[in-house]
This record gives structure tokens, C-alpha cells and sequence, in this order.
């Protein structure tokens, strides 16, 4: 599946550079602020998409 099709399914570039980003490192956890630093993406856009892909399902957060 290419990123345009990625980005229309998911309706951001957005969620689709914070997906690819968990997903090539899938064994790391991250920090809002370090996916903001890998992605490239200001850390209050990431805070939103995560919110989302969680709501979604397509991410879970790390339990203690």
C-alpha cells in the first residue's frame, strides 16, 4: 500500500509518519515529544494524531 493511499485512508500525513515511525520500531516505546522529534512533527499535532489512533485502536499506550 503506497503513503497517499495510507494517507487517505487514515485522512492525515500526518498519522501516517507517526504509524511508520511506531511500526519501524516496534520494539521502542516513545515519548509524545521524542515521535514529535523523529517524525519531524510539532508536538501538539502528534499529542492530536495519537489521541486518535488510539481511539481508533491502531495503538495502544504502555501500561506500567
Amino acid at each position: 500500500m503506497s503513503s497517499k493511499s495510507l494517507e487517505i485512508l487514515l485522512g492525515s500525513k500526518n498519522k501516517v509518519k507517526i504509524l511508520k515511525s511506531l511500526f519501524r520500531n516496534d520494539n521502542k516505546n516513545f515519548s509524545v515529544s521524542e515521535l514529535a522529534n523523529l517524525t519531524q512533527i510539532d508536538v501538539a499535532i502528534v499529542r492530536k494524531e495519537i489521541k486518535t489512533l488510539l481511539e481508533a485502536g491502531l495503538i495502544k499506550t504502555k501500561t506500567s
